[in-house]
């Protein structure tokens, strides 16, 4: 069952009531900071926000500057990197984190 923004607006019933993406890219933004919360990262820029895997979650990418005084030194020179943070669509909770690929 897919779900949808406003279940009473389709008239469908058994239908589960998401969060839209305003709430998801909030969310995200709250579990990104948390976690690197030992060591900020600069310019955090939401990049994308899609909804995923048949509307069950949103998946929100955030791009930030990664420096090497900031304790990652083996990565060398700074460098933009990019995030995708996945939060379920019904619940608002993050699924996950993984390292995005973005091709320039």
């Amino acid at each position: 069952m897919r779900p949808v923004l406003n279940p009473s607006a389709s008239g469908a019933k058994n239908e589960v009531a998401m969060i839209d993406a305003t709430e998801a890219v909030t969310k995200a933004r709250d579990y990104f900071k948390e976690i690197y919360k030992e060591n900020p990262l600069n310019e955090v820029l939401l990049e994308e926000a899609e909804l995923v895997e048949d509307g069950k979650y949103w998946a929100i990418t955030f791009g930030f500057d990664w420096q090497p005084g900031s304790g990652t030194r083996s990565l060398g020179p700074g460098e933009r990197m990019f995030k995708v943070v996945k939060i379920d669509g019904e619940t608002g909770h993050m699924v996950s984190m993984k390292k995005a690929f973005i091709n320039a």
